[in-house]
């Protein structure tokens, strides 16, 4: 059973701060460092749906073991 690793490629931080510092749309630059896929995008929307949402509580996960990608289990619609 092996776990999947995946090692991220993070900018240069000297380049990273350099274009920034540059940049004209400082936000823009700033979000061009995220990951462009829309799976990302969802969460960092729901993210934001959650920290809005006036202090009511989180969903909570059910216990259970660990989920594996293609694993059908109810949990996977809570999250």
């Amino acid at each position: 059973n092996k776990e999947v690793y995946y090692a991220p490629a993070l900018p240069d931080l000297g380049e990273a701060l350099a274009k920034t510092t540059m940049a004209k749309d400082v936000d823009a630059t700033i979000s061009a460092f995220a990951p462009p896929h829309p799976q990302y995008q969802a969460l960092k929307a729901t993210l934001a749906k959650l920290r809005a949402s006036d202090g009511k509580p989180l969903p909570h996960i059910a216990e259970g073991p660990t989920l594996k990608v293609g694993q059908r289990d109810p949990r996977v619609l809570t999250l």
